[in-house]
């Protein structure tokens, strides 16, 4: 069965917006009526490329309406035309007539965005899907992941292993020179969130909690200590080989002896595997001169020392790749809680509707102005002493119900709250 649908998929600057352009206009001017566009949608992914779509379709259908420029054709002209397999002619008279009639039904000019397209759904299905019909969509991801991480950053103290992953990252930083200052990290993490080629990875992190990762830490830990301890083993088995050979034996640039002084001191990452790699491969650890004269136990030194270095450099990239892991743990774990946090936050922006009746509640927090779309808020029967300053900024609160409780202070303007 042949669909009524076309989809281009293809990569940045390979002519994208042109190929949908010239589709669009075969499709409009190839049909019999004229006004087909009331039944053409066009989707594309930016807001850019759907402006930059309609703007060629319009600038077309103007060019395509004179005559003169029939005469030295544009590509765009002659592709269309070649579709069409109509003349000049015709596509002269279609353009002028359905130009016109498209600018004074522009609202009926359906070329946007995927996610604008699919807003416009859930907003005509908003009552079968029990949410707010003026729902609002936050566009600027940076307020609501700056809200994000601030809320993160003042759970500090009060939440225990969110404290200890600030605090390890914090500490990991200091660790490598650098400021202990993990604001900036943070937010760069957190483009993450933004990018959809990452929404699958960071939803099956959202199964994790903060004492998973913390045990997925404590176990790498476990396996790069292990590997360390085999590393200091392989390097002190080369040196005890070295000590029992011809103390002459001169090695090249004394690179080998360097390379297992840094293993001891577990500067791992001050090595430079590839280049004691090629010394193994080429023999060349040792140097001819010392050499000579004593080929055989320089030989049989070498292949001894190449044997320790293959077990040292497979447990080295094993180390590498548990501390690239390990070090990444730590962020993702607060990318992960940042991105809960983001969806509390938006869910706070949409609700409307909040009853917390008789739940003994002695106080509430300063922020709420994140219910930006509350209507009604019943908070009778509680214990409240005084209401936070921020509810007056509440622009759709209609009902307050504030019944049974220990209220002796209001805010200073809460006379803004009567309409």
């Amino acid at each position: 069965m042949n669909s009524i649908f076309e989809i281009y998929n293809a990569s940045a600057g390979s002519g994208k917006t042109f190929t949908l352009t010239s589709r669009y206009l075969v499709k409009f001017l190839g049909s019999s009526q004229n006004e087909s566009f009331k039944r053409i949608l066009a989707l594309t992914f930016t807001n850019k490329a759907s402006e930059e779509m309609k703007n060629r379709i319009l600038s077309s259908l103007k060019e395509f309406s004179n005559r003169k420029n029939g005469e030295d054709p544009s590509f765009m002209l002659k592709e269309v035309q070649r579709q069409l397999g109509i003349s000049y002619d015709d596509i002269v008279v279609r353009s002028k007539k359905r130009l016109t009639l498209l600018l004074h039904n522009y609202s009926f000019f359906n070329v946007s965005t995927l996610d604008s397209f699919s807003h416009n759904i859930i907003r005509s299905f908003s009552k079968d899907l029990k949410i707010a019909s003026d729902f609002r969509v936050i566009l600027d991801s940076e307020e609501l992941i700056n809200e994000s991480i601030e809320t993160l950053l003042n759970q500090v103290g009060k939440e225990k292993d969110v404290t200890k992953a600030l605090l390890d990252f914090a500490n990991s930083k200091v660790s490598e020179g650098k400021s202990w200052d993990i604001t900036f990290d943070l937010k760069e993490l957190s483009i993450l969130l933004e990018n959809e080629n990452h929404y699958n990875k960071i939803k099956v992190l959202n199964k994790k909690t903060l004492k998973d990762f913390m045990f997925l830490k404590d176990k790498m830990i476990k396996e790069q200590n292990e590997l360390e301890k085999k590393i200091e083993n392989q390097a002190n088995l080369s040196f005890d080989l070295i000590k029992g050979s011809d103390t002459e034996i001169v090695f090249s640039r004394n690179s080998f002896p360097i390379f297992l002084g840094k293993l001891k001191n577990k500067s791992f990452k001050k090595i430079n595997l590839e280049s004691i790699s090629r010394l193994i491969e080429k023999k060349a650890i040792i140097t001819k001169k010392s050499a000579l004269g004593r080929e055989k136990a320089v030989s049989e030194l070498t292949s001894n020392l190449a044997e320790t270095y293959k077990k040292i450099e497979k447990a080295l990239s094993q180390w590498e790749l548990l501390k690239g892991f390990y070090d990444s743990l730590g962020p993702l774990s607060l990318l992960n809680k940042i991105e809960k946090i983001s969806g509390r936050i938006s869910f706070l922006n949409q609700l409307e509707y909040l009853r917390l009746t008789a739940n003994r509640i002695k106080t509430l927090p300063e922020k709420f102005h994140r219910l930006k779309n509350i209507k009604e808020l019943h908070l009778d029967v509680n214990n409240l002493h005084k209401l936070p300053d921020a509810i007056v900024e509440l622009p759709k609160l209609r009902v307050l119900l504030l019944m049974k409780n220990k209220l002796r202070k209001f805010p200073p303007n809460i006379i803004q709250l009567k309409r």
